[in-house]
């Protein structure tokens, strides 16, 4: 078989083998995010149900309050007219949330919410029942009697509702934690098919490795090894003519100049690799910084106003405290998420450049921090996006190294435009450090691989970086690149 043949076979079995493995991982990947997806709607749907049936309890407590004070308008004389007037809505809306929670369909404003009805559930509402509509009862009569202006029956129709306010109040915290535990069961085998999707995801790569690409990579290495000792019989036989017509000056300079080549090679890879990294850091950083703000900032943002729509409500003084401490917590979370974003990739960099950027930077870096930090810059200028992404990593590591390690208390940073070039300069009053002895101990960085990266982020971008410091002097870092982007040959 000669080598086109070879290579055709090869690729023909490499090309099938590849299509199955990763159609069938392809598919698995594929269910189980359909099921993820699935999941988090009907979650999502659990969540308002045991929301509106908290809610019940709070509407219950309401309009018993309201009765109870409309039964002594002397007591607060101010409030009386408005009680009276929501009474008759709150008691409608009550009585509708009852209702559709126990057939299963809640009537909403933005559609109707389906009910999940089980058997434990259904028994519960059958207890409750009778009691709610002893309190509807007594509640409706005081309604009719306040929109009448009559308050003949008040006082035994209040009777009633307090009798049964508290059977009702603990029955329908029994019927919350019911649909808690019924959701939380449900979240639970959900995890369980994701995991043993998860389980057999795995055992699939395993089986392909083991029944297809071992044998692939068999055949293909001893393609590869026929083809080498074709090609070594032809390099022996080229080396046996060649032999006689090089001299020993010859030679070495073959090895000299194949050892330069190696060595440009090498240099030219590692550039590769760390532009590739640094590109692939960033484009990750963005792609973090979206899913933040776009699906988990979104979604706190979505809790937050749920947590709002409590506010007012009449809880007890240890439920305000916990209710307080909530809405404490999740406003910072979403701080916290906005920070995090933020320095993951501001979008201000790419919207306002990179003086915007680093006063943004700089304002953020003295307020967290303390240390006092001047910006000199034209907020006017613009420059190629790869740059002012350069420019403003390089600020940022030099930033982080003169507020953590330094230990200064002014940084100034300074841009400026000129003959065709950008400068950015970043001086501190720190304790500085030896540059010499710190190369020695590690002579990729002078701190961790701070150094290393803004270094590499200059020379790959056709600029330079020099870093001068003394121990109790401070620190200066100077970087200069083209304001233009220019491609390396």
């Amino acid at each position: 078989m000669n080598p086109p043949d070879l290579d055709i076979q090869v690729s023909r079995r490499l090309t099938r083998y590849y299509i199955l493995a990763l159609t069938a991982v392809a598919l698995l990947s594929l269910a189980g995010q359909v099921l993820i997806q699935y999941s988090l709607g009907d979650v999502l749907d659990d969540a308002r149900v045991i929301n509106l049936a908290g809610r019940q309890r709070m509407l219950s407590q309401r309009l018993t309050k309201r009765a109870v004070l409309l039964s002594q308008p002397s007591t607060y004389p101010a409030g009386t007219a408005t009680y009276a007037r929501d009474f008759t809505p709150l008691l409608a809306l009550w009585k509708t949330c009852h209702e559709g929670l126990k057939a299963g369909l809640v009537p909403q404003a933005e559609g109707p919410l389906s009910v999940r009805i089980s058997t434990e559930t259904a028994a519960l509402f059958q207890q409750l029942d009778p009691h709610f509509q002893a309190m509807y009862g007594g509640l409706e009569t005081i309604g009719r009697g306040l929109s009448r202006g009559d308050t003949l029956g008040y006082a035994a129709a209040l009777r009633i509702v307090l009798q049964h306010e508290q059977t009702f109040l603990e029955e329908m915290n029994t019927i919350v934690f019911q649909y808690d535990r019924e959701t939380r069961q449900r979240v639970d085998r959900v995890r369980n098919i994701e995991f043993m999707l998860s389980v057999i995801t795995f055992v699939v790569l395993f089986l392909e490795g083991l029944f297809i690409f071992r044998p692939v990579v068999a055949h293909t290495g001893e393609v590869i090894q026929r083809l080498s000792r074709s090609e070594a019989q032809e390099r022996v036989a080229n080396d046996q003519l060649q032999f006689t017509n090089h001299s020993l000056r010859q030679t070495q300079e073959a090895l000299l100049r194949t050892a330069e080549e190696k060595h440009q090679l090498q240099q030219a890879e590692a550039k590769i690799r760390s532009a590739s990294l640094l590109t692939g850091q960033e484009e990750e950083r963005g792609r973090l910084a979206r899913e933040l703000h776009d699906g988990i900032g979104q979604m706190l943002t979505g809790l937050k106003l749920h947590v709002e729509k409590l506010n007012g409500a009449a809880f007890t003084e240890k439920q305000q405290r916990t209710y307080d401490e909530l809405r404490r917590l999740v406003n910072q979370t979403i701080d916290d998420t906005r920070t995090v974003a933020h320095n993951l990739m501001p979008s201000v960099l790419s919207d306002f450049g990179v003086a915007a950027a680093l006063r943004l930077l700089a304002e953020q870096t003295a307020r967290s921090s303390g240390v006092r930090v001047h910006l000199r810059a034209d907020e006017t200028l613009r420059l190629p996006a790869p740059i002012e992404t350069g420019l403003y990593r390089i600020a940022q590591e030099a930033l982080n190294n003169a507020v953590k390690h330094a230990g200064a208390s002014l940084v100034t940073l300074e841009v400026q435009r000129k003959n065709g070039s950008v400068t950015l300069a970043i001086e501190d009053d720190g304790q500085g450090f030896d540059p010499r002895s710190t190369r020695r101990k590690n002579p990729r960085s002078l701190s961790g691989n701070g150094l290393h990266n803004m270094r590499t982020r200059a020379e790959l971008l056709n600029g330079s970086l020099k870093i001068s410091s003394e121990t109790g002097k401070g620190t200066r870092v100077f970087a200069k690149l083209p304001d233009k982007l220019v491609v390396s040959r």
